[in-house]
């Protein structure tokens, strides 16, 4: 009996810590600051003619939210992108740009140096949801301001690059995709919710994602995610060389988030994002027969604060 009499309150204890429901949502104060480290590592490898090639590409990024305003539940935040690296191995080549400002005369680099010096603001609701995003009026003169391109290189192709990476429209949609982590309900541990998206970037996909609350602790949460992507039928077409290409791929992505419970604010997360597919060269004057080039992927991205 004394047996029974301690395994019955552990078994109601265990019972409670899963039938336990947390809301999870953003909570900021004005005035506060919360900041997001990035680290993306990707290898991409193609295969033409019988020989494969690695482009390997690496981006650290950091970035400070400001909470400038709070309305019943809405957040204005003050973006501000402060510092940016990138560099990228192909075929013996490696190119490497930062936005230091000792480095802002060269190349790529004052375009991101210029990036560091626009903030902008984005409203949020309480659920991640991104309602609106505002730059400045001159925003994309700003950020090409005194830039001087290298021999080869076409500004207005790299400035097209920009917008459709970077415009508000597409920090709009990161934004929400990454705050996929918050429930549309409370939660207890191993409830799930689905969440189906479009996820903007060099290569745009459709995204379903399945996320799970894994653990509730006192100061955190852990969320895992799962999700299918695909690009959209139809779409994903871009011009290179003169030449239009349209991308078919296809992947998973899988995420752990530690999520913190007082702000729901990312303290920090690992996603690892599997690609396969094909980017297919449309026949033209200088392949008249169109080019098909298989394609895998692998990339890493590292989040903290």
């Amino acid at each position: 009996m004394k047996k029974n009499s301690l395994i019955i309150p552990a078994t109601l204890l265990s019972f409670n810590l899963f039938a336990q429901k947390v809301d999870i949502k953003l909570h900021f104060n004005k005035g506060q600051e919360h900041s997001i480290n990035t680290e993306i590592k990707s290898t991409m490898t193609q295969e033409l003619m019988g020989q494969k090639m690695d482009i390997v590409s690496e981006t650290s990024q950091k970035t400070i939210y400001k909470v400038v305003n709070e309305n019943k539940g809405n957040y204005t935040l003050e973006s501000q992108i402060i510092r940016i690296h990138q560099s990228t191995k192909a075929m013996g080549d490696n190119k490497e740009f930062n936005s230091d400002a000792e480095n802002k005369d060269k190349d790529l680099n004052r375009v991101l140096y210029n990036i560091t010096q626009e903030p902008f603001t984005i409203t949020v609701n309480s659920k991640g949801e991104a309602l609106e995003v505002k730059t400045s009026e001159n925003y994309w003169e700003n950020i090409f301001k005194d830039v001087e391109m290298p021999k080869g290189v076409n500004k207005d192709e790299i400035e097209a690059q920009f917008k459709a990476n970077s415009g508000p429209e597409n920090v709009k949609a990161s934004l929400s995709n990454l705050f996929g982590y918050i429930p549309p309900h409370p939660v207890a541990v191993n409830d799930e919710w689905e969440v189906n998206s479009t996820m903007k970037s060099t290569i745009s996909f459709n995204t379903k994602s399945t996320y799970k609350l894994e653990a509730i602790h006192d100061d955190y949460y852990i969320i895992s995610e799962i999700t299918s992507l695909s690009t959209p039928e139809g779409e994903g077409k871009m011009e290179q060389m003169g030449m239009e290409m349209q991308q078919d791929i296809k992947g998973t992505q899988k995420s752990t988030f530690k999520v913190e419970a007082k702000t729901g604010w990312i303290i920090e997360g690992e996603t690892i994002q599997d690609l396969k597919g094909a980017l297919k060269i449309l026949p033209n004057s200088q392949v008249p027969d169109g080019m098909e080039i298989p394609l895998t992927g692998k990339t890493t991205i590292k989040y903290n604060n």
